[in-house]
């Protein structure tokens, strides 16, 4: 039986709006920035996936700071140029949909987050008793400078992954799709308010959102690692504060027109739904939809959901 659950709780909601006077200008001269760097895409088949339903490649693209950036893209045989979406993992969880059924409507481009591609096959969340796994501290990575910091990096890697699949003749572009999960979730935000070749967004189990709120109330490796490196940054709280407020997807959510579709699992602990509510109230500026799992954590509906986001992307991307 499904728990009681006080709904009014989560969305009475919404965030502080504290954007700093100058964070235009940050996310402007970004994306300038970024244009500057040759994408330089690598791409090869990947026959031990590839299947009759779909070819696969193997692809590197250069991005923010000159770094390559791994991903995969599942390309239909039978439909003669797809519409893409693009799927961004969270934190330290590479494989959040693997096993999980790709309709062949579109084609897909899975994001491997930079750095993540040396932690595949570790699991940070469910450790055997005994054994403990160390973060690699990403989300501490120049956190003291928003120019560097690494959720710049990933952002502006989603925002780069539109240009790469522009490369693709056989592809549709014309509009697209994004999926993030998690951190993955706040990319796609960025992405759906830095771009309108985005027509549809779907954020699961969104996490960096409402930082003033989350940090105190989610766990996990996000968390942690920024609350351990406030606790030694004492003096420097109101420059951290300042500098994350650059990052914190809520300052996106009121900057697109695109549809959205988020899901909460009330029982999560690394994304609150008092959080990812907070983001869906200030949302004024789309039609959106909330999928609310009372029973669920971080998965959200799982594989069920995962193909009703698909289900409702294709509506959303087809429809423009």
């Amino acid at each position: 039986m499904a728990s009681l659950i006080n709904f009014d709780k989560y969305f009475a909601n919404f965030p502080q709006m504290e954007r700093e006077t100058d964070f235009d200008f940050f996310w402007k001269n970004s994306l300038i920035d970024l244009k500057r760097i040759a994408i330089e895409p690598v791409s090869h088949e990947n026959t031990r996936l590839s299947s009759p339903r779909f070819t696969v490649m193997d692809i590197a693209y250069k991005s923010f700071g000159k770094t390559a950036v791994q991903a995969r893209l599942y390309m239909p045989k039978k439909r003669k140029h797809p519409r893409p979406v693009i799927i961004i993992h969270d934190y330290l969880e590479a494989t959040a949909f693997k096993g999980y059924k790709l309709e062949t409507d579109f084609a897909y481009l899975f994001l491997t987050l930079r750095g993540h591609q040396i932690l595949k096959g570790i699991d940070f969340h469910n450790q055997k008793k005994g054994f403990e796994v160390e973060s690699p501290g990403y989300m501490i990575e120049n956190i003291m400078d928003p120019e560097n910091y690494y959720l710049k990096g990933v952002y502006l890697d989603c925002y780069r992954a539109i240009d790469l699949l522009r490369l693709y003749k056989d592809i549709d572009c014309s509009s697209i799709g994004v999926i993030g999960k998690g951190i993955g979730g706040a990319a796609a935000a960025f992405c759906a308010s830095s771009s309108k070749r985005i027509s549809a967004v779907v954020l699961d189990s969104l996490s960096f959102a409402d930082l003033p709120k989350s940090q105190n109330l989610a766990e996990g490796p996000v968390t942690t690692e920024i609350n351990d490196f406030v606790s030694s940054a004492r003096g420097k709280r109101k420059i951290l504060r300042r500098n994350l407020s650059y990052f914190d997807a809520v300052h996106f959510c009121d900057r697109f027109e695109t549809p959205l579709l988020m899901t909460t699992g009330i029982k999560s602990v690394t994304a609150p739904a008092e959080c990812i509510f907070s983001f869906f109230n200030a949302s004024v500026s789309c039609d959106k939809t909330m999928e609310i799992y009372p029973d669920d954590g971080e998965s959200a509906g799982g594989a069920h959901q995962f193909k009703k986001s698909l289900s409702w992307l294709k509506k959303m991307v087809y429809i423009k």
